[in-house]
């Protein structure tokens, strides 16, 4: 991981990883996520990007055994790492001796055999020491390199094993084959193999490769004295990966955010690469990742990207889709609109239904009871015959009469200037008051 004591000012900052003092890669992320080399040779530091003079100090993921003069006749063998751990694991002839446990161990120098000393980190077996023997000149011993290595598909990759074998001995034979489930010890052939043998190494060479050759691969050597020198348990891994566009946050944006394009691959590729992008097939950075920020309208279009050491190995194309702001703010708008209308048609909806109820809770019993009998009367009156009333007026010509005597008994008289006044009262007024 590359950490520093204070806080950077630009967030997220870029890293920029190196390899024995070479450009190894760039990346976003302050950890270190390729594979390493457990050659004591290969060291790694970092730097933050625009800071590239004030690089970390170089550190070493290497194992490897020293051998020195020790007492009476003996050797001593150091493992040493770059690693601060105290557990170790040695090996005699590529098998486990557990009774040596310690980082250091004295070895008789007249052994019987000649056997061959490695090593490695407790709980980290895989990354073991090359072999080593007392008397380089009277010894056979193999170093397993590369036990893990990623490759594009459809390049090409070289599996190596060195070794080393007495002066006055010859391999019998040596043997690749190719570890399936539990499959036996099986001489192994494909139509895209090249073998190329040197004085100690042996390299078996894999053309257009295919995802179907992931596998193990193991490597075997056949004494004089049919013994079988190979790597012990495990061979050397091969992950055939292909390239594939990924977008963060996402492949549907809106201009003014930020987005990665990374060119990805299945495992972190053993080989140095630079990387190509490609917009609608017209060649951009070259860089493992494409960053636009702020991402505009016309960064919108179909993305692809590739190794440049093999160029004809392209991933699939990914389509970025940028959405206008003013487009966004359009579907907002119309979104709120039909919200507040559909609010405001039931707010109009409850408060007629809350005055209904409330003008009719409000209503007197009387007014309930009169309400009812005026819609009684309005149906049930019926047309009724009329009455006449009558009544007499008297004028008098003499007016000296007192006013109480204006109102006589009947008597005979002639009648002169007698007017009749008629009051019709209709029966259904009369029923109202």
């Amino acid at each position: 991981m590359c950490s520093t004591s204070c806080p950077l000012t630009e967030k997220p900052a870029a890293y920029i990883w190196y390899k024995n003092g070479e450009f190894l890669y760039e990346d976003w992320s302050p950890w270190y996520q390729e594979l390493l080399s457990s050659d004591q040779a290969v060291r790694y530091s970092c730097a933050v990007k625009g800071y590239e003079g004030l690089r970390a100090p170089e550190v070493s993921v290497g194992i490897h055994v020293q051998m020195t003069p020790g007492k009476k006749d003996h050797f001593r063998l150091t493992c040493n790492t770059g690693c601060s751990l105290t557990s170790f694991t040695w090996y005699k002839d590529r098998k486990t001796d557990r009774q040596k446990e310690k980082q250091q161990i004295l070895v008789p120098s007249s052994i019987t055999g000649n056997p061959s000393f490695s090593c490695a980190v407790t709980g980290f077996e895989d990354l073991r020491s090359a072999d080593v023997c007392v008397d380089d000149n009277n010894c056979w011993s193999l170093n397993c390199v590369n036990r893990r290595i990623c490759a594009l598909e459809g390049s090409s990759v070289n599996i190596s094993h060195e070794y080393s074998h007495p002066e006055d001995e010859e391999p019998k034979s040596t043997l690749w084959y190719k570890a399936e489930g539990n499959a036996e010890h099986k001489e192994w052939h494909g139509h895209n193999v090249e073998y190329e043998e040197t004085k100690k190494q042996n390299i078996l060479r894999l053309e257009k490769l295919k995802k179907s050759d992931s596998a193990e691969y193991r490597f075997i050597i056949e004494t004089t004295n049919n013994e079988l020198k190979h790597c012990g348990f495990r061979g050397i891994s091969l992950i055939v990966t292909g390239l594939t566009v990924t977008m963060s946050p996402s492949a549907e944006v809106t201009e003014g955010q930020r987005v990665t394009l990374t060119c990805s691959t299945s495992c972190p590729l053993t080989d140095n690469n630079n990387y190509i992008w490609y917009l609608n097939s017209r060649p951009l950075s070259q860089n493992k990742h494409l960053v636009l920020d702020p991402v505009g309208l016309q960064h919108a279009g179909n993305y692809s990207c590739a190794v440049k050491t093999h160029g004809d190995m392209e991933s699939a194309v990914k389509t970025l889709t940028v959405r206008s702001i003013s487009t966004n703010w359009k579907v907002a708008a119309m979104g709120v609109g039909a919200a507040l209308m559909v609010l405001i048609l039931l707010t109009v909806i409850l408060w007629i239904g809350f005055c209904r109820k409330k003008k009719t809770s409000s209503k007197s019993p009387n007014e309930e009871t009169l309400d009812k009998l005026e819609q009684y009367s309005e149906i049930s009156a019926q047309p009724a015959e009329e009455k006449h009333y009558y009544s007499r007026v008297q004028f008098s010509k003499n007016h000296t009469d007192p006013l109480y005597s204006t109102i006589q008994p009947h008597q005979p008289q002639e009648q002169e200037h007698t007017p009749y006044a008629v009051v019709r009262i209709r029966s259904n007024t009369t029923e109202a008051l």
